[in-house]
């Protein structure tokens, strides 16, 4: 265990040298997912937590949703007791993300330790991972961090098991594999099982020659049969035991989110690929044939967001070389037609890496040309070499086969063919997509570049301590090729690129502004002097170290650690927070406000942003990156209403029901096509409608033109917050409705909207097969009373005097785990009621005229035989380990 505390010091020094801002409390982390979505998301359900109560629904986001069932909420992981340390919200989020970078260090160094490495090469391995560029920059999306830290005990240990068995290997891989479930990375632990299976799949067809060749000898053929299946059988159901026991341990987590994920908008979206042919209806959107390429902004498409182009794969050479996306916009591969959204600005993980990668390369290539080269002499193909490659071919997501031969078509014949086909077919990642059941509903090709990043960090232990032993063939090569893409990448920054007559539109950024062709050209330059620099002292201490020598793997940790922590630092964005007084002036705005509908996702963000660079602003000392976070703070946008604390009914978040696309498509044309002078009225029945109090429009008032006007100017945010619905409520009494038979409420729905929002109907539609109480077609005036007595996120509770049947309408969709009852005023026998869809995203039952006391409370049936199945995980995991252990302990007491 001593060993341990190499990496760990490492780690501790590098990391909190890259994080400090963030660390210290003066400043908190900044840019994507980590500020707007999971700062308010994390402080808003910790806050409940502090409070003593268990958050299972969330009435803050949409038109509610189960917290358990948005898996990166990650409520039941262990992680989470940062949060609970006295630190503020930012500085709990920082201190989470650093010792998750540690975790992730310290994981692969006992994974490369396990896989022989020395200490000094495994902790070189544990600093490549955690402060290389594709995990380091997942600090803007903490659940993907979480498991990349737990991805290398997951799979270093669950293929130690499938190699060849062993209980405590397969606790620590299935017990880590749950923690990624848990911490709300469901994508990456189906990805260790996809690469697992993979991994038995090629070690059965390498074993097909030695069971031919034991047919030859024996002459049986059931010999070489029962030997290959045997093994892969074996193999195949250790993967299977390890999904059961992690998703057992983590089932508190895996059946809420699969409960969720059966009404979200995923599982209601056509299939992506072939898939859909067994796919379950309705639809969301129309399904398209599984050759043509998809509608924009269904599942179908953003299935492969952020794919990486195969021309990014230099930045693992280079660091840098394909430029930023803040604080300066000089992202340079944007101007390539293919390149879609960058899911890390870097590839890097540090020179000596990328010679490792180079003395590996002609090994692929001559693989992929000759499958019988090398075969059985030399350099056989390792787990990190599967690694490796997985990573890099997956990611490649949307560019398949149709993607490639349509550009090569392009470049040598000027041709645009197959254009209406999907550019991912033939892919890697289209045939996970199209085959592996359940992979359609998972998103973003570019998380598999975390195997690719585990498998160079391992390869590099291993290399480094082949070069210790004296083994130096290639190494000079590969560095002196290194040198020379260098310097050919340093000649290209020389060029006078910007008289070319290039249009840089394509690249510019709303928020960053136009490719800053000039700086790129300065961080291309120092990044081939980088690369060259290292390179050469790598070559420098290959030559003059001796053979064994020990101060050879020290030496070149203590370069990579320099190299990385150095290049890290640029990866991390930081902002202040706002103004007292600006925050005070935003809560005296939503202060008043319970339920509100947003007029708009955003707010018109400053034009200059998008057309000056933040290098061009009069006052240097103002960053666009803060400006941005302020503004997106201050205007609520995503998810800071959270902060607020008032429920925003269009925000976005990870997964949404299917129920919601439909309202606000049924929505959306009836606003369209308002008079001006009917808009407000339609806004108030919409609030009506919904149990909404007011409408929200953030707004930007800067001064858009004069020579003096500064693009860095401190932005005056308004909220227009105008209230439509004074009298709005958790629960709403409903004199006038009619029953809908669930199946066709899909079809009924458009119009009932467009009667309720024109003011043709007041009538509500309750979904219900059953009879209704209501005897009367026309409306009765009924004399009604409402008071709520108690309001909880998971219990309402209401009294209710009505003088004829009644619908008690609750504004919170319907997911199967909420109940009503109700009981006569003072009374102590609850009458069991069943609450239905009304008006499709709200809720409610009919209660027969009385003096009655109403419930509605949140009930879900998966939390006590979850919580029964997680502690038997946890329990049995933790026996394997223990017996395993013990088996070990005396293995060695008995030698």
């Amino acid at each position: 265990m001593k060993a341990f505390l190499i990496p760990l010091g490492l780690l501790t020094l590098s990391l909190g040298a890259i994080l400090y801002p963030a660390l210290s409390g003066d400043r908190r982390l900044a840019f994507r997912d980590v500020s707007h979505f999971y700062q308010p998301l994390y402080r808003a359900i910790d806050a409940r937590i502090s409070a003593g109560d268990l958050p299972l629904w969330n009435p803050l986001d949409q038109f509610g949703l189960p917290v358990a069932g948005e898996t990166t909420t990650a409520l039941f992981y262990p992680g989470r007791l940062v949060f609970h340390l006295g630190l503020d919200a930012p500085q709990s989020l920082a201190v989470y993300i650093y010792l998750h970078l540690i975790l992730a260090g310290l994981s692969v160094f006992w994974i490369a330790r396990r896989y022989h490495g020395s200490v000094a090469a495994s902790a070189l391995a544990g600093v490549v991972y955690a402060a290389g560029g594709p995990v380091l920059f997942l600090y803007t999306n903490p659940p993907f961090l979480v498991g990349a830290a737990w991805l290398p005990l997951a799979a270093g240990f669950l293929v130690e098991a499938v190699h060849r068995w062993n209980r405590v290997s397969f606790a620590i891989g299935s017990m880590a594999l749950a923690m990624m479930l848990l911490g709300g990375d469901v994508q990456s632990a189906a990805q260790v099982i996809v690469f697992l299976l993979g991994y038995v799949l090629l070690r059965a067809i390498r074993r097909m020659r030695v069971a031919r060749r034991q047919t030859r000898l024996a002459g049986d053929a059931r010999l070489g049969t029962k030997m290959l299946l045997g093994g892969t059988v074996l193999r195949l159901m250790t993967i299977g035991l390890a999904i059961g026991l992690a998703s057992g341990a983590a089932s508190l987590q895996i059946i809420p989110s699969w409960q969720w994920s059966q009404q979200s908008v995923r599982r209601h979206s056509p299939s992506s690929g072939v898939a859909q042919l067994t796919a379950a209806e309705p639809y969301v959107a129309a399904p398209s044939a599984w050759w043509q390429a998809p509608a924009a902004g269904t599942h179908q498409a953003n299935v492969y967001d952020f794919s990486v182009g195969p021309w990014q794969w230099i930045g693992a050479l280079l660091p840098g070389v394909c430029g930023e996306m803040f604080p300066e916009n000089t992202r340079i591969t944007r101007l390539l037609p293919s390149e879609g959204k960058t899911w890390t600005p870097s590839l890097f993980l540090g020179v000596l890496p990328a010679i490792c990668l180079l003395i590996r390369l002609p090994i692929y290539l001559r693989r992929l040309v000759n499958r019988q080269a090398q075969r059985g002499r030399g350099n056989p193909l390792r787990i990190w070499d599967g690694m490796i490659l997985a990573g890099l071919v997956f990611s490649l997501g949307g560019f398949g086969l149709v993607w490639a031969v349509r550009e090569l078509a392009y470049l040598f014949g000027g041709a645009m063919i197959l254009n209406d086909c999907n550019a991912a077919v033939g892919g890697p990642y289209w045939f996970l997509v199209s085959f592996v059941p359940g992979y359609a509903n998972f998103r973003f090709p570019a998380k598999w570049l975390v195997f690719f990043s585990l498998g160079l960090a391992l390869l590099t232990a291993h290399m480094v301590d082949r070069l210790a032993r004296g083994s130096r063939d290639r190494w000079s090569g590969a560095s002196v090729s290194l040198i020379g893409i260098s310097v050919l990448a340093l000649l290209i920054s020389l060029l006078p690129i910007g008289s070319f007559g290039i249009d840089l539109s394509p690249a510019a950024d709303s928020f960053f502004g136009p490719l800053n062709l000039s700086l790129w050209q300065l961080q291309a330059f120092w990044a081939a002097v980088h690369a060259a620099l290292f390179a050469t002292i790598v070559l420098v201490l290959c030559r003059r170290c001796p053979p064994s020598s020990r101060v050879l793997p020290i030496a070149l940790l203590a370069l990579t650690l320099i190299e990385l922590t150095l290049h890290g630092r640029g990866l991390i964005g930081t902002a202040s927070a706002p103004s007292d007084s600006k925050l005070a002036e935003m809560q005296r705005t939503t202060a008043p406000l319970r339920r509100v509908i947003s007029l708009a996702a955003a707010p018109r963000w400053p034009e200059r942003w998008g057309a000056t660079s933040p290098s061009a602003t009069p006052d240097p000392r103002n960053l666009r990156l803060e400006q941005v976070e302020h503004g997106q703070q201050l205007s609520l946008f995503m998810r800071w209403h959270l902060d607020a604390g008032i429920a925003k009914l269009n925000s976005p978040t990870s997964i949404s029901h299917w129920r919601g696309p439909i309202f606000w498509d049924a929505v959306r044309p009836v606003l369209a096509d308002s008079p001006p002078d009917q808009t407000t009225d339609r806004l108030r029945r919409l609030c009506q409608l919904l149990g909404a109090d007011a409408t929200l429009q953030p707004r930007v008032a800067q001064p858009e033109r004069g020579p003096t006007a500064s693009t860095e100017a401190p932005l005056q945010i308004r909220l227009d917050a105008r209230v439509r619905n004074p009298d709005a409520a958790p629960i709403e009494l409903v004199d006038d409705w009619r029953v809908v038979a669930p199946s066709e409420i899909v079809a009924v729905l458009p119009e009932h909207v467009r009667d309720y929002l024109t003011d043709a109907t007041q009538a509500s539609l309750l979904e219900s097969e059953s009879e209704s109480l209501r005897t009367d077609l026309e409306p009765i005036p009924t004399v009604s009373e409402l008071e709520i007595e108690e309001h909880q996120p998971e219990r309402t509770l209401s009294h209710v005097e009505v003088s004829h049947p009644t619908l008690v309408k609750f504004f919170q969709i319907q997911d199967g785990n909420w109940t009503a009852r109700y009981r006569a005023t003072g009374g102590s026998v609850w009458h069991q009621a069943t609450s239905h869809p009304v008006d499709f995203v709200s809720q409610g039952f009919e209660v027969p005229a009385g003096n009655w006391q109403v419930e509605f409370r949140y009930r879900p049936t998966w939390l006590v035989p979850a919580s029964a199945i997680s502690l038997f995980g946890w329990g049995f995991a933790l026996w394997l380990l223990a017996a395993g252990f013990g088996c070990w302990r005396c293995a060695r007491l008995g030698a």
